[in-house]
């Protein structure tokens, strides 16, 4: 989808925002699923897009036609590069608000959304309930929230949270529960998933081969590898949003030096 390119290299939305961008406008992946941060990395780093393809371990030219220009491609990466995995470094680059989604009104039960304005020469970060900043303050009159205020509150409540090893204690035995309790249902989803996968390949290698051959039209041949790429993406996709639902050990509190040294990344980073 190249509005997500746009989105992300010239709006500079995180890949969280770009999901809830998309899901706010009713759009969904192709499995009919609402878009998640992993589907939108997963979108952003597909070179199907630039006419290539992926398949049996390499890249190969695609038949079908360039859906992102070359340049916007490569900006993706080089944001995606520069963002990697730190959260601080996603803030300098003006991506995702840390809350945005994470908060929701008491007027209306809309959830809070990222914002700034310009006053003068002052530009300003804040926090706006959706049903506000889309239709106004006659849908919903609920205040709009300094970011940098807001943001500090919450890392301060995370620091008197960790502080309390009691209530670590108690979520992370909340949690376990939920994650069991989820587990045959994602391991059952992440099994048919794979299994799709491979169909999907197995698909792709015969049409690249009566390609190859001469013996289908290559009209036919690129609109079905086209579909068949789109679909090994949208899985792919998925399977790893499955992977990540589904930990490999249960859940443990972190012992002090870890906590300890968490706390300290979290401090650094807010400075």
């Amino acid at each position: 989808m190249p509005v997500i390119f746009d989105l992300y290299t010239n709006k500079r939305m995180g890949s969280r925002a770009v999901a809830q961008w998309l899901n706010r406008r009713g759009h969904r992946t192709k499995s009919g699923r609402p878009w998640g941060h992993t589907a939108v990395l997963t979108v952003l780093s597909n070179r199907a897009y630039v006419e290539e393809i992926f398949f049996r371990g390499r890249y190969h030219p695609a038949p079908h036609p360039r859906l992102v220009e070359a340049k916007v491609f490569e900006t993706a990466q080089a944001i995606l590069e520069s963002r990697g995995e730190d959260m601080a470094l996603r803030r300098t680059n003006g991506s995702d608000y840390l809350l945005t989604g994470l908060l929701v009104c008491e007027k209306c039960g809309k959830h809070f959304i990222g914002a700034s304005a310009q006053e003068k020469a002052y530009r300003y970060a804040y926090y706006v309930c959706f049903s506000r900043h889309r239709y106004g303050t006659q849908e919903c009159d609920q205040d709009r929230l300094r970011a940098d205020e807001l943001e500090d509150r919450v890392v301060e409540s995370l620091l008197s949270t960790l502080a309390r090893r009691e209530l670590l204690e108690e979520a992370v035995e909340r949690w376990g529960e939920i994650v069991e309790t989820n587990r045959p249902d994602r391991e059952r989803e992440l099994a048919a998933a794979e299994a799709r996968i491979r169909k999907a390949q197995g698909s792709l290698d015969r049409y690249f081969q009566a390609f190859e051959e001469g013996r289908l039209r290559e009209e036919i041949c690129t609109r079905r590898i086209e579909e068949l790429s789109a679909k090994l993406a949208s899985l792919d996709a998925r399977r790893s949003e499955l992977a990540e639902e589904i930990p490999g050990s249960q859940p443990s509190v972190p012992d002090p030096a870890e906590l300890a040294e968490l706390v300290g990344d979290i401090r650094a980073s807010d400075t």
